[in-house]
C-alpha cells in the first residue's frame, strides 16, 4: 500500500527538521512555557532527550544562563507585544552545566484554537563565540604571559595621557628589559626562557596597583604605566623592581634563575602634552642608559646581545588567530552547504517559517565572517 500525500509530506518534513544544522521547535511564550515540539537534535546540544524537553516546561527557561534570562524575556516580550521575528543570542546550560552559545531565530504562528506561539530554530554557534572571544583576547594581550600587549598598551598610555592632560594627574611610564635572557636560551632552551619572562611578568603584575598597566612589548621588553602616581614613589619603584626580581629567582627544572633586569623611567608631567611614543623612547634611552652604567661597572658586553627577537612569538601568535579564523569559516560553510542543499531538494516546498528561519541563519553567518574579518584586520594592526 503505498502511503497517502499526508504521510509523504509529514516524513519530509521530520526529515527535513532532523536535516536542519539546528535544533527545530514549536513552544509557547513564557518562562514556563509548553514545548509542543523540538527536533532530536536538542539531545545532541544540551544532552536532553526531545521526551525530556517536551515532559518539563520549565525545563528550558531553567537552563538558560541567569545572567541571559533577563535578555531572553525582553526578547520574547518584543515579539509578543510588537509581532517582529524573535532573535536572540544567549548562553545555555547543558546536562554537564557547560555553557552552549546559541543564536534562537522564531517567527510567530497561531494555533487551531488561536493561540500564539514561536515556531524556531536554535543554532548552536559556539565554536563562532569562542573563537571571538579568543580573538579578542590576543588582539589586547601577549598570548606567552598574559599581560597586554604593544597594542593595548598604546592604546592605555594615549588615554592616560589625555587624563592627565585634563585632571593634572602625575604618572610615569617604567620600561624594563631582561638582561642575558639569551644565555638562558642558549644554556637551558627556549622554553626556560619563556618560563623566565613569564615569571617576570607575575612578579611585575603582582608589584604594582591594580589601577596600573603592564605589558609586554615584544622579546625581552616589558613595560608599566603607573597612573597618578608621584615622580619619587616612580623613581622608588623604579630602583625596587630589579632588587625583587634578583631576589626572587624561579626554578626551572633542576635550576635556580634570577631575573637580571635594567629599568628605564619617563615621567608624565600634565601639561607637557606629550606623545605616547615619546614618552616610550624617553624611558628606552632611560632604560639603556641604566644598562650601559651597569655595563661599564661590570664586563663591557654587546647591548643587542641580550635582545630577543620578538618575531617568533608574533608569527606564532598570527598563527593561531589564523587557525581559529580558518576554523570558524569551515563551520560556516559547512552550515551554509546544508542550508544550500536543503533549499535545492525542497525547493518551493519547503515550509515558511523554516524558509524564514534558514534566511535568518544566513544573515547571522555573514554577520560572524564580517566580525572574524574585523578581528583579522585588528591582530594585523
Amino acid at each position: 500500500m503505498r502511503p497517502s500525500a499526508t504521510e509523504t509530506s509529514s516524513t519530509d518534513y521530520r526529515e527535513l527538521v532532523e536535516r536542519i544544522p539546528a535544533v527545530s521547535y514549536t513552544a509557547e511564550f513564557g518562562s514556563t512555557c509548553e514545548w509542543h515540539f523540538v527536533s532530536p537534535q536538542v539531545e545532541q546540544l544540551l544532552g536532553y532527550s526531545a521526551q525530556e524537553w517536551q515532559a518539563d516546561p520549565g525545563l528550558w527557561f531553567r537552563l538558560v544562563h541567569p545572567e541571559d534570562r533577563e535578555t531572553v524575556l525582553q526578547a520574547e516580550e518584543r515579539t509578543l507585544n510588537d509581532g517582529v521575528p524573535f532573535t536572540c543570542e544567549y548562553r545555555l546550560l547543558d546536562r554537564e552545566s557547560n555553557e552552549v552559545w546559541v543564536r534562537d531565530d522564531a517567527v510567530v504562528s497561531t494555533d487551531a484554537n488561536g493561540a500564539r506561539m514561536l515556531q524556531g530554530l536554535m543554532l548552536d554557534i559556539t565554536p563562532q563565540k569562542r573563537a571571538e572571544e579568543r580573538l579578542l583576547y590576543l588582539a589586547d594581550h601577549d598570548s606567552l604571559t598574559g599581560l597586554f600587549n604593544r597594542r593595548r598598551f598604546f592604546h592605555e598610555l594615549d588615554a592616560y595621557l589625555a587624563w592627565s592632560e585634563r585632571h593634572g594627574d602625575p604618572g610615569a611610564v617604567l620600561l624594563l628589559d631582561v638582561d642575558r635572557l639569551k644565555e638562558v636560551n642558549d644554556s637551558l632552551g627556549h622554553d626556560a626562557g619563556d618560563e623566565l619572562l613569564k615569571h617576570v611578568a607575575g612578579v611585575l603584575a603582582g608589584r604594582v596597583r591594580k589601577t596600573d598597566a603592564v605589558a609586554r612589548l615584544g622579546g625581552d621588553e616589558f613595560v608599566v604605566l603607573l597612573r597618578a602616581l608621584a615622580p619619587e614613589q616612580a623613581r622608588e619603584l623604579a630602583h625596587e623592581i630589579p632588587e625583587l626580581l634578583a631576589r626572587t629567582p624561579v626554578r626551572i627544572g633542576d635550576e635556580l634563575v634570577s631575573a637580571s633586569t635594567s629599568v628605564g623611567i619617563a615621567l608624565i608631567q600634565p601639561g607637557s602634552r606629550t606623545e605616547a611614543d615619546s614618552v616610550v623612547r624617553e624611558a628606552d634611552a632611560s632604560m639603556y642608559r641604566s644598562k650601559a652604567g651597569r655595563r661599564l661597572r661590570a664586563a663591557a658586553r654587546d647591548p643587542e646581545g641580550d635582545r630577543a627577537s620578538a618575531a617568533p612569538l608574533e608569527e606564532a601568535q598570527s598563527s593561531e588567530l589564523e587557525d581559529l579564523i580558518l576554523a570558524v569559516e569551515e563551520d560556516l560553510r559547512e552550515n551554509a552547504r546544508i542550508r544550500d542543499e536543503l533549499r535545492t531538494r525542497y525547493g518551493g516546498s519547503l515550509p515558511n517559517f523554516v524558509a524564514v528561519l534558514l534566511a535568518q541563519m544566513d544573515e547571522t553567518a555573514a554577520r560572524a565572517l564580517h566580525t572574524l574579518g574585523r578581528a583579522r584586520e585588528s591582530a594585523r594592526r
